[in-house]
């Protein structure tokens, strides 16, 4: 990160996208922001890839000391969203080079719901399908796949097909 930041500097580069959490943790988030040198890009408009942002863990099964430490780690919200988008990447058949985006998030109310954005973008660019929709955080993986279907029914089908995902229609 230092060495793009460096080619920012000295002007080699117009701008750079680099992960928040990255420059928090190099302690570089505060002077860049304070500058004026930095922009958040919301998620429901820059959708990141499925399960961007995720840290899954795993030992072995029979470790049950490791396995009720770990479980204090356990965020539901955060393995509920990870569990709807990608349940969606694979009801859409794609990969992680295949051009889907997915970003699930809680929403605030009584009871909280899981809301699911998708999106497939063909690969020049030129046509985009975003689809979204909510349902209980207790089953993410139904709203993952609802909201594929929802793609597929708009035309993603065609679009992942030229980019080697699915057959084409």
């Amino acid at each position: 990160m230092d060495t793009r930041l460096k080619r920012l500097d000295a002007g080699d580069l117009d701008g750079i996208v680099l992960a928040a959490a990255g420059l928090e943790r190099l302690g570089l988030l505060a002077g860049l922001e304070a500058a004026g040198r930095l922009e958040f890009l919301d998620a429901l408009k820059m959708v990141p890839s499925p399960g961007q942002g995720c840290l899954g863990i795993q030992c072995r099964e029979a470790d049950l000391d490791t396995r009720a430490w770990l479980l204090e780690l356990d965020d539901p919200p955060s393995r509920a969203a990870a569990l709807a988008e990608r349940a969606l990447l694979a009801a859409l058949g794609g990969g992680c080079h295949a051009p889907i985006a997915a970003f699930a998030h809680v929403t605030d109310g009584a009871p909280p719901r899981l809301q699911l954005l998708g999106l497939v973008v063909s690969l020049d660019g030129r046509t985009s399908l975003r689809e979204s929709s909510d349902g209980p955080i207790e089953d993410p993986t139904t709203l993952g796949v609802r909201v594929a279907q929802a793609l597929f029914a708009a035309g993603a089908g065609p679009i992942l097909g030229i980019a080697g995902v699915v057959e084409p229609e």
